[in-house]
């Protein structure tokens, strides 16, 4: 009989990391053993409070509890961090739950964490195109991802596709203010024209309003570099390449424009305006 696993002393421990693969655990195991393993000691800070107080909650009614008390759990940097670690090991996580989990991070009103579950979102909302399929099956970990998709396509329902729309609608309302917060503003655009439909006038209005706050998102600056005295590194580089001495070179920039990507806005347009509502 294999020995019981002490995920106590991760629950309550510093390493926060540790406690995430400690909450995957607990929900694999029976409900009076795992609740013997949330430790009993009280919490020394707010990160300890927080590692408890979930596990306590997936003990009680899995990770849909937890986002049933999404927002009353403690700070906003601990539900972001929770993602960042759910999204690094979401194979270990999936279930019905951890999906209702990430809807509802999305919605959360702190950017910190709604933009940590954009991601993970986006990879099980988005279509894959017939060579990210053949790509993700090359790999044991694709297969993998390929059959969590194909698990997870039951639980995007209408419902959770208009409260994602609902929310990033909310989100790219402050845009551009808001920018520096979003990090990725291209994938909020492009995860609402997987959610949103036709019906969704909101969704549309705001982004045609986008559009001249949209173009080539970024540009090139090519710069002839003198052959006799090229620049660190690339000197270094053009050595070990065997390019001969006084050969032409140009160093080529890659230089963001701060526009928002054009064709991704439009995809997008288009992808909503051909998708039928839900009733």
């Amino acid at each position: 009989m294999p020995a019981r696993p002490n995920l106590s002393k991760h629950l309550g421990g510093a390493d926060f990391r540790k406690a995430v693969a400690a909450l995957a655990a607990l929900r694999r195991l029976d409900p009076a053993a795992a609740r013997a393993q949330i430790p009993a000691v009280h919490a020394q800070d707010e990160q300890r409070t927080f590692q408890i107080r979930v596990a306590q909650l997936i003990v009680d009614g899995g990770v849909q509890a937890v986002a049933a008390a999404w927002r009353e759990l403690p700070s906003a940097e601990w539900r972001t961090n929770l993602i960042i670690e759910i999204d690094q090991s979401f194979l270990d996580w999936i279930d019905q739950g951890t999906f209702e989990l990430l809807v509802t991070a999305l919605e959360d009103p702190e950017i910190s964490v709604s933009r940590r579950a954009l991601g993970t979102l986006r990879g099980y909302v988005a279509p894959l195109t017939a060579k990210e399929r053949k790509d993700a099956e090359k790999t044991k970990r694709g297969k993998v991802y390929l059959e969590a998709r194909d698990r997870a396509a039951p639980w995007i329902t209408a419902p959770r596709r208009a409260r994602m729309t609902q929310a990033l609608i909310a989100i790219l309302r402050g845009y551009p203010e808001n920018r520096p917060s979003l990090f990725w503003p291209d994938k909020f655009v492009e995860l609402l024209g997987h959610t949103a439909t036709r019906d969704d006038e909101e969704a549309l209005r705001l982004l045609e309003g986008l559009r001249p706050l949209a173009g080539e998102p970024h540009r090139c600056e090519t710069t002839k570099l003198d052959p006799d005295n090229l620049p660190w590194p690339t000197s270094i580089l053009a050595e070990r390449k065997g390019i001969p001495p006084g050969t032409p070179m140009a160093h080529v920039a890659v230089i963001p424009t701060g526009l928002l990507d054009l064709k991704n806005l439009e995809d997008a347009i288009a992808r909503i305006r051909a998708r039928a509502g839900s009733g």
